[in-house]
């Protein structure tokens, strides 16, 4: 077994030959697709978000308007056919399960780690995976560890798949989490203060100004994402 295929492996990514899963649905199965990059442009006003990240789309010889699509609106860019083309549905870029694990085994197993930037991989979780930061390049290892660097963790208590608490690594994640996960506790958080304020007899104007501001709060944090992060706790790479 190849490194690269071990790569694949640790990261749970598996082809449909050997993890027995199913294609979902009726497919064309002429239509074919391979790797892509999202834009990329500083500059871009349309796409300010998930610049490079590595995604699925079209091959030119089977869908000609949506790679012209892809290319002239999206601003999306080709990765090599050396990491995976394949007839839609027929392999493990297109399948469809709950947790995706399929959809990058190709590309990892073809030397296309290098590819993937480091916001996407962190926003995949694959930094904690000792074989995938192992095997990133220099530069992608130093920015890896630049967006790690301090930790953040949701005060309801949230944790990820693994079972583990899910972390964030800016206040900005954090309060995109909380305003949409949790808006509706920390409302009712405040309702609960301004009642116990007033135990003798309910204040329903101080209730509602606790929820105005509890609002205001979460859209004030949403805005606040061009701020410097405060101080988290420092994290370790294992090697």
């Amino acid at each position: 077994m190849s490194d690269l295929t071990k790569l694949a492996n640790a990261l749970g990514l598996q082809s449909a030959e050997t993890d027995g899963s199913l294609a979902y649905g009726t497919r064309k199965r002429s239509r074919m697709v391979k790797y892509w990059k999202m834009c990329d442009r500083p500059d871009c006003q349309w796409h300010r978000t998930r610049k490079g990240w590595v995604t699925i789309g079209p091959v030119r010889t089977t869908d000609v308007h949506e790679h012209t699509d892809f290319v002239a609106r999206k601003h999306m860019t080709e990765l090599p056919d050396a990491y995976g083309v394949e007839i839609t549905g027929n392999g493990p870029m297109t399948e469809i399960k709950g947790d995706g694990r399929g959809r990058f085994y190709t590309i990892l197993v073809n030397g296309g780690l290098k590819e993937f930037p480091p916001d996407q991989i962190v926003a995949l979780g694959w930094h904690k995976i000792k074989e995938v930061y192992n095997g990133l390049t220099p530069q992608q290892r130093e920015a890896v560890d630049a967006l790690t660097a301090h930790v953040y963790y949701c005060s309801y208590g949230c944790y990820d798949i693994n079972g583990e608490r899910r972390e964030f690594y800016s206040d900005a994640d954090l309060a995109r989490h909380v305003k949409a996960a949790h808006k509706d506790a920390a409302v009712a958080v405040a309702v609960g203060d301004a009642v116990s304020r007033n135990q003798q007899q309910v204040d329903y104007g101080a209730i509602a100004q606790a929820v105005v501001m509890a609002l205001k709060a979460f859209e004030q944090a949403s805005r606040e994402d061009d701020q410097q992060p405060r101080r988290g706790r420092s994290r370790e790479i294992v090697a």
